[in-house]
């Protein structure tokens, strides 16, 4: 199956399940809502935060986790 192309319904489900890690405090944050390009990350516990796309490529901040 290479060369198969993912929908746009999975590339977002597979964004939407991505997880981050916030350097400077080092606590690591999964996405529970992505809308226009503004992200609601929660940890394991405590309050949640709010990024942009923008943010979330800054790799000085966060790291996308695998």
């Amino acid at each position: 199956m290479s060369g198969m192309t993912d929908s746009a319904a999975v590339r977002r489900i597979n964004e939407q399940c991505a997880r981050y890690l916030h350097k400077p405090s080092g606590v690591r944050y999964h996405i529970a809502y992505s809308i226009g390009g503004l992200n609601e990350l929660h940890p394991i516990s405590g309050p949640c935060k709010y990024a942009s796309d923008a943010n979330l490529a800054n790799t000085e901040i966060w790291s996308k986790l695998q």
